[in-house]
């Protein structure tokens, strides 16, 4: 479960820096050597949160908004749209992770184009060489292009204008790159 108190490390941490790194790493004060930070349709990830039942704790993670309470959040997705407020706080989420300065590279990663061999076989090899991997990088990257499906939760973009602008600017960046 994706809850508030899960020991997923660095996963969905508000921005990134040396309270983000897993235990492992605060301890003798190194950095990562990659992190992976995958974007899409913020929309689509908060249809996806509400799919899987936890969406509140989500949001509390993303937001910051530990004072939000369960009763006062959005109870489906339908009304999460119709409020209108970006309640997981992923905008504020994007900019920190795009912009705070960190020690150690984070590779950012389009989650609806991450699937395209090109954009894949470009994953792997960043992974490869970041890591010491002495796998085929092009081998992996086929291995993960075959396991593409379709995105479980499909919302149309004329949804809401929420997230609109953010989108427009993920629009604008490359499917992978690394900051």
């Amino acid at each position: 479960m994706n809850t508030l108190t899960a020991l997923l490390g660095a996963m969905h941490d508000r921005s990134p820096g040396v309270a983000a790194l897993p235990p492992q790493h605060s301890l003798d004060h190194t950095s990562p050597k990659l992190v992976i930070y995958l974007y899409g349709d913020p929309l689509a990830a908060v249809a996806s949160h509400y799919r899987r039942d936890h969406a509140y704790h989500q949001a509390l993670k993303t937001s910051g908004h530990l004072w939000m309470k369960p009763t006062d959040f959005p109870a489906t997705f339908e009304e999460y749209v119709s409020r209108g407020e970006d309640l997981f706080g992923l905008i504020k989420h994007y900019e920190a992770w795009l912009t705070s300065p960190t020690n150690y590279p984070i590779l950012f990663l389009r989650y609806e184009h991450m699937f395209r061999e090109e954009v894949a076989n470009q994953l792997f090899c960043h992974i490869c060489s970041s890591t010491g991997c002495s796998a085929d990088p092009a081998a992996l990257a086929s291995a993960f292009t075959f396991l593409s499906r379709q995105r479980s939760c499909q919302v149309s973009a004329h949804m809401s204008p929420l997230y609109e602008q953010l989108i427009q600017h993920m629009d604008t960046l490359p499917s992978i790159f690394i900051r």
